[in-house]
């Protein structure tokens, strides 16, 4: 059975929508993942609207059309479902789970959504991104802390929470805020820098994010530097699973 993964946070603006496409593109492409994204950030539906603009434009031009079909000559683009809270369980109808090694949920993560709750008993593992002001970081921290005293107790599908930082400028202070906050808190070590590619040539649902251009390498070595922490962590939560499953 696929594990639910959600990039979430209840503060509005540190990127959630933008990180799970740009994971999902690696996880897919790179990575070579069966995987899936639910779209439940109503009414926005970033995600999806950002396939179907993709396509509208791949449909209208010859270049991109040969491109597309070089891709997906032995596959199909993974499934992108917009939904919301209250048809979570409809949207995961149309997929069948054993076919998907993940399942990436992009929603808001305001705890006063109706739905709110049930949604967040079926994630596995959460990702919280943080930007590094001091405001950000505190309400961050507060919703991590909500998840864990509020969701894990009552939940049979927790596995596992933790934060990065996310757009973070060039200028910055997490040589001292990581060590601190990762001393009390579970944050991951890589984070994401503010880089503009990220939004524009990255940020695709259709292709995949180009390995061998020079000019965005130190990007793209940012970007697969978190990705393959959550890789790690992924992979190690199932291997622990698989052991407890052996010993029972």
């Amino acid at each position: 059975m696929s594990k639910i993964i959600s990039i979430l946070n209840q503060k509005g603006g540190v990127g959630k929508s933008n990180v799970t496409t740009l994971l999902a593109n690696i996880f897919h492409f790179h990575f070579d993942f069966k995987i899936a994204v639910i779209d439940c950030d109503f009414p926005q539906h970033t995600i999806a609207k950002k396939r179907q603009r993709e396509l509208k434009v791949i449909k209208n031009s010859i270049h991109l059309k040969q491109a597309y079909d070089r891709v997906y000559a032995n596959q199909t683009p993974y499934p992108i479902i917009p939904t919301d809270l209250s048809s979570i369980e409809l949207a995961l109808s149309k997929i069948d789970r054993a076919d998907y090694d993940y399942i990436f949920f992009d929603i808001k993560g305001t705890m006063d959504q109706e739905n709110i709750v049930p949604f967040l008993k079926s994630v596995n593992v959460f990702f919280i991104p943080v930007l590094q002001e001091e405001t950000a970081i505190i309400s961050s921290l507060e919703f991590y802390e909500s998840l864990l005293k509020q969701i894990k107790p009552i939940s049979t599908n927790y596995e596992y929470c933790s934060m990065f930082f996310n757009l973070v400028p060039g200028q910055n202070r997490l040589n001292k805020l990581l060590p601190a906050l990762s001393a009390k808190f579970n944050f991951m070590q890589s984070y994401l820098k503010r880089y503009t590619v990220y939004q524009n040539e990255f940020h695709s649902t259709i292709f995949p994010i180009p390995k061998n251009r020079t000019r965005d390498l130190n990007a793209k070595e940012n970007l697969f530097q978190l990705a393959n922490e959550i890789k790690t962590v992924l992979e190690s939560i199932s291997l622990v699973q698989n052991k407890m499953q052996i010993d029972d």
